[in-house]
């Protein structure tokens, strides 16, 4: 359900791989990449605070992770896992019979 709000958030949508209209690839979404990018780091870091998860040295095992800071605070290679997350969404979205459409 988050991604489709990071896809409506930048003027896409999602709908079912038989309706009409062509299903948009990671290379329709590149311009838009950065950008949610930083809506899915913040979707992960909510997610994990709200686990009980903690800023500092990582150590799953007490639930301490080091990225827990703002997008701006990342390091680019870090910065490139929610890249990636993104650039998978139109595959993601295939699997189960869905296809990213831009909308209006």
């Amino acid at each position: 359900r988050y991604a489709a709000g990071i896809l409506e958030s930048c003027g896409f949508g999602v709908a079912p791989l038989a309706d009409p209209g062509v299903a948009l690839s990671a290379a329709d979404l590149a311009p838009w990449v950065e950008a949610m990018s930083e809506l899915e780091h913040g979707r992960w870091s909510v997610d994990r605070l709200a686990d009980g998860w903690r800023l500092g040295p990582r150590d799953n095992s007490r639930k301490v992770h080091d990225c827990l800071v703002p997008w701006s605070e990342l390091p680019d290679d870090i910065r490139e896992w929610d890249r990636r997350a993104i650039r998978n969404y139109p595959d993601i979205f295939a699997s189960v019979g869905l296809k990213i459409v831009k909308r209006g």
